[in-house]
C-alpha cells in the first residue's frame, strides 16, 4: 500500500475508481457519464475471463460517451493462472483481440508474483506518456469548465425536477385520498350490511325457537290434567301439579330445545363464516389494488376471524345445560285459582264431592290461559343469550376493526404528505431567488473566467 501511494505521489497521478459495471446500460451510464474528467481510461480485465461480450458492451458504451478519450487495458489476476506459459498465452491472445478493436490501445499485465518494481516501472513510462500529451493542461481546463457548467445546469434542472416531483406527489396523493376514502366507505357499508345480515339471521333462529316454545309449553301444561284422578288430594293437588309442570318444562327445554338451538347456532356460525370470508376476499382484492399503486406490499387488510371462535365457545357454553328457575303456574292468587284451591281444601275430604272437584280441576287445567307462564319461561330461557345477542354488532365491528384502522391511518399519512409537499412548494415558489441567485452569480463569474482564459488562449471548449 505504501509503494502504491508513493507511486501516485511521485508521478502526480490521481485515479478515479468506478463501481462495477455489471448492471444494465442505464446503470453503467450513471457511472460513465463522468468519464470526461479523466485524461485516459484504464480498463481492468480479469485474466480468467479477459475480453468477453460484457466487456465489449461496456467498451462500446465508453466510446459512445467519450470518443476522444483514449482507453488502455490492465490484465489483472495473472497469478491465478496455472503456470507462466498459460499466462503468456492469455496475455498474447487478449492483446491481439484488443488491438483488433482498438489498434492504439496499450495492454499491461499485473501479478502479485511478478517483480512489482519492474511492473511499476513499465507503468510509469505509460503515465509519463499521458502527461506529455500535447496541450493536456488546456484540455483539462476545458473539461473542468465543462463540468462546472454541466453542474450548474444539473442543479437548475434538479430544482425543476424536485418541484415537478412535489407537484406530482401532491396530485398522486390527492387521488390516493379519494380512492382510500371510497374504500373506507365500502368497508363501512360492508360492515353495516354484514352486521344487519348476520344479526337478522341470528334473530330469525331465536324467533323460531321462541315460537316453538310458545306453542309447545301451553300444550304441555294442559296435558298435566292427565295426572288428575278422583282419588287425588285436592287440598294439595295444585302444589303437585305445579311441580310436575315445572319438571316437564325443564326436561323439554334441556332435552329438546337446547340441542336444537345448539345445532341451529352452529349452522348460523358456519354461514357467518362464509359471509366473513367473502368480505376478506373483497378486502384482499382491495389491498392488492392499492399495493399495485404503491408498487410494494404496503397494505394488508386482515380481518379478525377470532370472532367466530368466540361465538363457538359462547354458544357451546350457553347450550351445554339449563336450569329453569321455578315458575309459579298454579300457585298464584288469581280469582279462579283461589276459588278452586279453596274448594279443594273445603270439600276435598268429602267423597261425594270429589267427582265434582275432579271435573272442575281437569277443566281448569285444560282451559287455563298459560300465556303469561309461557312468556316467563321463554324470557328465563333466553336470559343468558341476551348479552350475546347485544354484543353481535360490536363483535362484527371488531371483525372489521383492523382494515378500517389501517385505511384511516393510510388516509392520514397521505394527507400529511400532501400538506408537507405543499408547504415545500410554497417555500420554493415564494423565494425562488434563494436558490437561483447564487447559481446565476456563479454562472456569470464562470463566463468571465472563460473569457479571460479559454478565449484568451484561443482554446476550444468541449461544450
Amino acid at each position: 500500500m505504501q509503494t502504491a501511494n508513493s507511486f501516485l505521489y511521485e508521478n502526480r497521478l490521481a485515479l478515479i475508481d468506478t463501481p462495477g459495471l455489471k448492471g444494465s446500460h442505464q446503470d453503467r451510464y450513471e457511472v460513465l457519464q463522468h468519464l470526461h474528467t479523466a485524461d485516459t481510461v484504464l480498463f481492468v480485465l480479469d485474466a480468467n475471463a479477459s475480453f468477453t461480450d460484457k466487456e465489449r458492451a461496456v467498451l462500446s458504451q465508453i466510446q459512445e460517451l467519450a470518443p476522444a478519450i483514449p482507453v488502455h487495458f490492465l490484465l489483472n489476476k495473472m497469478d491465478t493462472l496455472v503456470n507462466e506459459q498459460e499466462a503468456i498465452r492469455i496475455f498474447d491472445e487478449t492483446k491481439s483481440l484488443i488491438t483488433t478493436y482498438m489498434p492504439d490501445a496499450k495492454v499491461f499485465a499485473f501479478s502479485s508474483q511478478y517483480e512489482s518494481s519492474q511492473q511499476l516501472s513499465d507503468f510509469k513510462g505509460f503515465v509519463q506518456s499521458i502527461k506529455n500529451t500535447r496541450n493536456i493542461e488546456d484540455k483539462r481546463l476545458a473539461k473542468l469548465l465543462f463540468f462546472i457548467r454541466t453542474t450548474i445546469t444539473n442543479l437548475l434542472q434538479r430544482r425543476i425536477n424536485v418541484e415537478n416531483q412535489l407537484i406530482e406527489s401532491v396530485r398522486w396523493n390527492e387521488e390516493l385520498v379519494l380512492k382510500l376514502t371510497g374504500a373506507l366507505n365500502q368497508v363501512n357499508d360492508a360492515q353495516s350490511q354484514k352486521g344487519k345480515s348476520i344479526t337478522k339471521s341470528y334473530r330469525s333462529i331465536k324467533e323460531t325457537i321462541q315460537n316453538e316454545i310458545s306453542q309447545a309449553v301451553p300444550k304441555m301444561l294442559q296435558s298435566c290434567s292427565e295426572r288428575l284422578t278422583e282419588d287425588s288430594n285436592f287440598s294439595k293437588i295444585h302444589i303437585e301439579l305445579n311441580e310436575e309442570m315445572n319438571k316437564r318444562i325443564q326436561d323439554y327445554l334441556e332435552l329438546e330445545i337446547l340441542p336444537k338451538y345448539f345445532t341451529s347456532l352452529q349452522g348460523w356460525i358456519v354461514n357467518s363464516k362464509g359471509e366473513f370470508e367473502q368480505s376478506q376476499l373483497f378486502l384482499d382484492e382491495m389491498a392488492e389494488g392499492f399495493n399495485s399503486l404503491y408498487g410494494e406490499e404496503r397494505i394488508k387488510l386482515e380481518c379478525d376471524f377470532k370472532v367466530l371462535e368466540d361465538w363457538r365457545r359462547d354458544t357451546d357454553r350457553m347450550t351445554s345445560g339449563f336450569q329453569l328457575e321455578k315458575v309459579n303456574i298454579l300457585l298464584r292468587n288469581t280469582p279462579s285459582q283461589f276459588l278452586l284451591k279453596s274448594a279443594g281444601r273445603l270439600f276435598g275430604a268429602i267423597s261425594q264431592n270429589k267427582a265434582v272437584l275432579y271435573n272442575k280441576y281437569k277443566s281448569f287445567i285444560k282451559n287455563e290461559d298459560y300465556s303469561e307462564a309461557t312468556a316467563l319461561v321463554t324470557e328465563r330461557f333466553f336470559r343468558q343469550f341476551e348479552l350475546f345477542e347485544k354484543s353481535l354488532e360490536r363483535d362484527i365491528t371488531l371483525f372489521y376493526r383492523h382494515p378500517l384502522a389501517l385505511l384511516n391511518q393510510t388516509v392520514e399519512e397521505a394527507r400529511s404528505e400532501i400538506h408537507t409537499n405543499k408547504e415545500m412548494l410554497d417555500k420554493m415558489n415564494t423565494n425562488p431567488e434563494i436558490f437561483r441567485d447564487p447559481l446565476t452569480l456563479f454562472e456569470v463569474r464562470l463566463r468571465q473566467f472563460e473569457w479571460m482564459t479559454v478565449a484568451g488562449k484561443g482554446m476550444q471548449t468541449i461544450y
